[in-house]
């Protein structure tokens, strides 16, 4: 992506791009300063954010919530054994255990403003996400239409009664109810999986797809977690 240098400057000043920089950032430190980061950040903050991307489309606020909640269950771990983590991330959070090329930032930015995100499970995207969400104040709170909105999708979801159709066919029955491209509603799936609301009744065989491995084995027979979802969005919830 070429960009000249003003431009660059000003999308700098509005923390859209970043210094092109060859430092990398290793998994372990990436741990330390997302435990940090965690501790900084009102979950409820990242709620709030979540659902306040719903009418205007704002979908770079939306993965903050799904960093937040994945980076508090890796908390769990016995990090005295480190031996397997890679394995045991990945088994027990869905979480890939990565290093942080901060020469990406701008790539993570960019997809993370044009559809939500794409390696919502990455680590170094988790840290990348939370890290952004700390330098701002989020002050909003969601309105009506917002909360209509999501209220809409987990009514549609838990009414889709067509068991065997995949995350694909489901994105299809939301466009009209949610602003959005094909792309934005799978990865608005994907941040439902990770918080442990869309969730697979079975285990399915694998299957080559752009969806993660947690979405990919989600049917539209499975409907939602109702009592994460409540765990999650509290109030916000009408059914």
């Amino acid at each position: 992506m070429h960009i000249n240098e003003e431009d660059f400057l000003y999308a700098k000043e509005k923390g859209l791009m970043f210094d092109f920089s060859k430092e990398i950032i290793k998994y372990n430190d990436l741990i330390k300063n997302i435990y940090i980061l965690i501790k900084e950040i009102d979950f409820n903050n990242t709620v709030k954010a979540f659902l306040c991307s719903l009418s205007s489309r704002a979908v770079h606020l939306r993965s903050f919530i799904s960093s937040y909640y994945l980076s508090k269950k890796m908390m769990s771990y016995d990090f005295s054994n480190t031996e397997n983590i890679e394995k045991e991330f990945y088994n027990k959070y869905n979480i890939m255990i990565d290093d942080f090329h901060l020469e990406y930032q701008n790539v993570y930015n960019f997809e993370k403003y044009k559809w939500g995100g794409v390696r919502l499970e990455h680590l170094s995207y988790i840290y990348f996400d939370l890290r952004e969400f700390s330098k701002i104040d989020f002050e909003f709170n969601p309105t009506k239409e917002d909360i209509n909105i999501f209220n809409a999708i987990l009514e549609r979801i838990d009414s889709y009664n067509i068991k065997n159709d995949s995350a694909n066919k489901m994105q299809a029955v939301l466009k009209d109810i949610l602003k959005s491209s094909k792309a934005e509603r799978i990865i608005f799936l994907e941040i439902l999986a990770y918080l442990d609301i869309l969730e697979a009744k079975e285990e399915r065989e694998y299957r080559d797809t752009e969806l993660s491995e947690k979405l990919m084995n989600w049917r539209g027979g499975d409907s939602y977690n109702k009592i994460n979802a409540k765990n999650i969005f509290g109030n916000y919830l009408l059914i």
